[in-house]
């Protein structure tokens, strides 16, 4: 790793990529959200329509730089 904080900056909130244990993307019709469920938390962090996308476009551009 280059040093750099691993931190997802997204609409109005800033995830670390450290404390996330996994997520699921649900889809809806033409809607979907993503539950991020991280270490420490019992309840996961559910992202609406728009901090989904950008969430979940931001985790596919990592896993086409690293593999």
């Amino acid at each position: 790793m280059d040093g750099t904080k691993p931190l997802i900056h997204l609409v109005n909130r800033t995830i670390n990529l450290h404390r996330i244990l996994y997520c699921e993307r649900q889809v809806y019709q033409d809607e979907w959200t993503v539950k991020v469920f991280l270490t420490g938390q019992t309840t996961p962090l559910v992202l609406c329509q728009a901090e989904a996308k950008l969430f979940w476009s931001h985790l596919e551009g990592m896993s086409t730089t690293l593999g």
